[in-house]
């Protein structure tokens, strides 16, 4: 199991705050109130100066990492407004805040992965006034909630990335899209929860059947003052922003407590309990970043409860991975695929007996369809399917018994696949081959998308192949220019040599030059006297 980490982040004072006086003392990882009636403490809290970088190190990049492994995750930021959850969340400008330095860390890790193929896809939703929309279509399609295998789903849209930068434009256009309203304490307020989901898809490059998918979700709560705090805020808006707040603070508190029961916690209450109730009761790993504003002494107050009951809530993760046979529970395996329908059969009929339900397949019908079926598909498909019925079983089983054990392999999502079972037997052919086109439409668009991201990578290869090449002719080039200057430096060295010796030579030209016309006037003299 693993616990909700909890940190505190007390945002610096704004002008407004001038003529304020602080109402809380932050010692290390104590805060107290000025009054001191007050006195809390937390594993993670960080004072006005610090920076959303240090939060992030502390509390999200963690999750991060988890998520790149196969672990679901979620990181959302509760607090009044103007206390800093979007600031911490996605920051401005040079000061990056949790969910650009996830996406960072996100691609960093692909690019240094050799081993695995990825991808990358990211959906964006807000809950405003209790309905879910689409941020990536305009914030104005209103979207569904359903439950698929224990897992709640939105079919709101996504986009594959391929870049962190990429990731940060489409989030941009859907920032965009967000429901804004002015408030007494901040003028750019947003008025809906904000959910942005990236979710991270891995197959080893050698084995097929070792893939991993996760889902990260990095959530930003709408603020949680009371309905008198902000004059401006809509009825409306305020109603659903409190009452949302209100049930998730309950659920909290609920599973904060000793011996707590997931089966006594209603998550349906409201769509955000519902959305986040993996993160809250489920699979994943958490963290709730608690933003509060240090001159508010009941508000800030009653955020420190929120925290303090939050870090009492411990989740089960469990890595999404694709399972091999010998991974499943053994003592559900069965060595003989000719004791298989026996086995099947009779735990089917228990079931439907003790659960006095009516059902659609006789045991006859039973033994007569796996009697159809060669031994070897049996077997292939028992290392897939018997996991899944047996834990049907146990489900629809318990409702004889409440105190029935449940053992440590048991799913609970199992309830759809139960239901699965109890359809009749009239489906129609042509249901089934329609559902076969789906899957196959499904199948050629991951083909598609897994070649062209071979395409991609291909592309990449070459053009770091030709960087290179031209890097190794920039070089030689380089190379050869040094040479060359080289060259010339000795040729100036020789020039110089060369030309201290043309003046030497001159001069002595020079002085040959005057030799000899010194001589020629001489042997004309001579000529003349003897002349005469």
């Amino acid at each position: 199991m693993a616990k909700i980490n909890v940190g505190i982040k007390f945002r610096p004072n704004l002008s407004s705050d001038v003529e304020k006086q602080e109402k809380w003392i932050v010692d290390g990882k104590t805060i107290k109130s000025v009054d001191n009636k007050h006195t809390l403490q937390f594993e993670h809290v960080f004072g006005s100066t610090s920076v959303t970088e240090e939060v992030y190190d502390a509390l999200a990049k963690p999750i991060v990492k988890k998520a790149f492994k196969g672990f679901n995750g979620t990181i959302f930021a509760y607090g009044q407004t103007s206390s800093g959850k979007t600031h911490t969340m996605i920051g401005k400008n040079k000061m990056p805040g949790i969910i650009p330095l996830a996406v960072r860390d996100i691609f960093h890790e692909i690019n240094k992965t050799e081993d695995r193929e990825f991808v990358v896809k990211i959906g964006y939703i807000e809950i405003y006034n209790d309905k879910v929309y689409d941020l990536f279509e305009d914030g104005k399609t209103e979207l569904s909630i359903f439950e698929s295998n224990g897992h709640v789903l939105v079919n709101q849209k996504e986009y594959v990335a391929v870049s962190e930068k990429e990731v940060m434009k489409q989030f941009g256009v859907g920032n965009k899209c967000k429901k804004m309203t002015g408030t007494k304490t901040n003028k750019d307020s947003s008025r809906s929860h904000a959910i942005f989901r990236i979710t991270i898809k891995s197959q080893k490059k050698d084995d097929a059947e070792d893939s991993r998918t996760s889902s990260l979700f990095l959530v930003d709560l709408a603020g949680s003052e009371k309905p008198d705090a902000s004059a401006t805020t809509t009825f409306n808006e305020g109603l659903h922003i409190n009452q949302s707040l209100l049930v998730l603070g309950k659920i909290i508190r609920e599973l904060a407590k000793k011996n707590s029961s997931l089966k006594r916690v209603n998550f349906r209450e409201c769509k955000l309990t519902r959305i986040l109730s993996p993160a809250l009761g489920g699979n994943s790993y958490a963290s709730v970043i608690c933003t509060a504003a240090p001159t508010v002494l009941d508000e800030t107050y009653h955020t420190l409860c929120f925290a303090q009951n939050a870090e009492k809530v411990k989740t089960v993760p469990v890595i999404n991975t694709t399972k091999k046979a010998e991974e499943f529970p053994p003592h559900l395996l069965q060595n003989s695929s000719s004791t298989l329908p026996v086995t099947l059969s009779s735990r089917f009929k228990f079931v439907c007996e003790n659960s006095k339900q009516i059902s659609p397949f006789s045991t006859s019908t039973i033994f007569k369809n796996f009697r159809s079926v060669k031994p070897e598909l049996i077997k292939k498909a028992a290392t897939r399917a018997v996991a899944v019925n047996s834990s049907l079983i146990y489900r629809a089983s318990a409702k004889v018994s409440d105190n029935r054990e449940q053992p440590s392999w048991y799913c609970e999502g199992s309830k759809d696949h139960v239901e699965q079972f109890e359809l009749s037997e009239s489906t129609s052919e042509e249901e089934q081959a329609d559902y076969e086109g789906i899957i196959k439409e499904k199948d050629n668009i991951i083909k598609k998308l897994k070649d062209e991201v071979r395409e991609l990578r291909t592309e990449n290869m070459e053009m770091r192949t030709k960087v290179e090449g031209n890097n190794e002719i920039l070089s030689e080039k380089e190379q050869e220019i040094v040479e060359l200057k080289e060259k010339i430096a000795r040729f100036d060295e020789e020039i110089i040599i060369n030309s201290s010796a043309i003046r030497d030579s001159e001069v002595k030209i020079g002085n040959f030059e005057n030799q000899l016309l010194k001589m020629t006037e001489e042997k004309n003299t001579m000529k003349a006297e003897k002349g005469e």
